[in-house]
């Protein structure tokens, strides 16, 4: 129930609701990327395999989420501006940088019958 006050919603009283769901996102969110990255290639289930092609996705999430609750919990706060341009500048480049890295696979000596797995 949002209440209308002179024609503005007053979105106050579910700030901190709002900010303490956002962090649980990122929880879930974290706990997902951590797992899809400790998975092993071979002998996994396929879900897990499916995190891992998914890393950089989810990261991305977590920290759209981080930031989204930054925002919304530290309303009058002096910490809100340089956490988020923390957040922004530390966490956009690192997870262009781990997305950039993956899995490469090389045929030695040309033989297609012998095959590493890199990354």
């Amino acid at each position: 129930m949002i209440h209308i006050v002179r024609d503005i919603m007053n979105v106050t009283r579910y700030r901190r609701r709002s900010a303490g769901l956002l962090l649980t996102v990122v929880v879930m969110l974290g706990a997902a990327t951590t797992v899809g990255l400790v998975s092993g290639g071979e002998g996994a289930l396929i879900l897990l395999l499916g995190l891992r092609k998914c890393v950089p996705l989810l990261g991305s999430l977590a920290l759209a989420a981080l930031t989204g609750a930054v925002l919304l919990g530290l309303r009058g706060s002096t910490l809100r501006v340089p956490l988020v341009t923390m957040l922004l500048v530390v966490g956009a480049p690192t997870l262009l940088l781990g997305g950039a890295i993956h899995e490469v696979t090389i045929t030695p000596d040309g033989r297609p019958d012998r095959v590493v797995s890199v990354g």
